[in-house]
């Protein structure tokens, strides 16, 4: 294996001007429209073909794609289908792939997370905000539903095309070398990247943060925040934060629209038709939460989505008063999680890279801490609790 050429991104990012950045964006989007013009058969992971045993399901790639004929779709090495639980659940129905369309994907999806969920004898202990045990496997019960019902008529079947896409693009991922502007030199960690519909693969890169309030679909760059001389030090940073973000993700996306429209356009696709894939792979680790408000919005849009036939499912006015409940304070606890991570340059553990001072990040983490907790309520939350759920309260 040979090492990576050049620097990681984020050596250089606090150094780039708008020009070099701009320059930056056209690179990746062009590396992304190359990527997701390779046809593939099936959703799953891309394997030499002579690694395959008997007993492995894959599928050939066809001779236009692969000449030579070394490659095959095989079983996904997503880590979801690889956990502790997900191994000890595993069973005959235990579908890791290939999946030939989208119905097949998602349900697959569905049985894993049902087979993790019931082999647990009781209702673990987390952190966030999370339904009952019995709650996520109704949940789920009735996401298997819509599951079998997606077909090419659906909007979903109109965009679901396999393809290869890196998901997982932050700062240490990429490599550029060189100057005026930097060359994306390389991209590392393909270890657990997997070929899946577009509309669930297209994103911004991980190292954007995009607001609620992002403004989709307009090439208007975003309008600096008000009245940032009357801040004060803390309320601006964040302000600031938050506008560099946005300005960087409307390049992003303008810069993919000119380059790779079938992305673009599926990143205009109503989030919550890629949420109902993503939240439903994370019920047994998340929650179902997020996973029944996707629902309540299918049953909203049922036909204006494609789906043939009545609607099964049916929330009454208690289940969705309870819903909205449950699901503000969910969004709340990950919206504190999300601005922690941002602005601390950290990851889920509170890794960040050597290179920087450990001890200022110490000290910088203690102060956002206290800011955050002058500011719980405007996250529907005492001091007491934005205490409780910061996520680097020990480091």
């Amino acid at each position: 294996m040979e090492k990576a050429p050049g620097v990681q991104q984020f050596e250089v990012w606090g150094d780039l001007n708008d020009w070099e950045r701009f320059k930056f964006f056209g690179q990746l989007t062009e590396f992304e429209k190359q990527m997701a013009e390779i046809r593939f058969p099936a959703s799953g992971s891309l394997y030499l073909l002579e690694s395959m045993t008997e007993s492995d399901t894959h599928v050939a790639l066809d001779q236009e794609t692969d000449p030579e004929g070394e490659f095959c779709i095989g079983p996904s090495c997503e880590r979801g289908w690889h956990t502790a639980e997900a191994l000890a659940s595993a069973s005959p129905r235990f579908d890791r792939g290939p999946w030939p369309d989208l119905s097949s994907y998602g349900t697959a999806l569905v049985e894993r997370e049902l087979a993790i969920l019931q082999n647990r004898t009781s209702d673990a202990t987390f952190d966030s905000p999370r339904g009952t045990l019995d709650e996520q496997i109704d949940t789920l019960n009735m996401t298997k539903e819509v599951m079998s019902r997606l077909n090419d008529r659906t909007l979903n079947g109109k965009v679901s095309e396999p393809v290869l896409w890196h998901t997982d693009l932050h700062m240490g991922n990429i490599y550029v070398s060189g100057r005026d502007p930097p060359q994306i030199s390389s991209i590392i960690d393909w270890q657990s990247i997997v070929v899946s519909p577009l509309f669930l693969q297209a994103r911004f890169p991980k190292f954007l943060t995009v607001d609620k309030d992002y403004k989709l679909g307009t090439i208007k760059l975003p309008d600096p925040p008000p009245d940032l001389d009357k801040m004060d030090a803390k309320d601006r940073e964040l302000a600031e934060y938050k506008f560099e973000q946005a300005k960087e993700a409307k390049v992003y996306e303008v810069s993919t629209a000119a380059t790779n429209m079938r992305a673009w356009r599926c990143l205009l696709i109503s989030s919550f038709l890629r949420e109902l894939f993503t939240r439903c792979g994370e019920v047994s680790e998340e929650d179902e939460i997020p996973l029944r408000a996707c629902l309540l919005l299918v049953v909203d849009l049922w036909d204006e989505i494609g789906f043939e036939g009545e609607c099964p499912l049916n929330f009454s006015e208690e289940d969705v008063q309870r819903l909205e409940q449950q699901f503000e304070k969910y969004s709340n606890y990950h919206k504190v999680h999300e601005f922690a991570r941002g602005i601390l340059n950290a990851d889920f553990e509170g890794w960040i890279n050597p290179i920087l001072d450990f001890a200022a990040k110490q000290q910088q983490n203690k102060e956002l801490l206290e800011e955050f907790v002058r500011r719980s309520s405007e996250f529907g939350m005492t001091p007491e609790e934005m205490r409780r759920i910061w996520p680097y309260s020990e480091r």
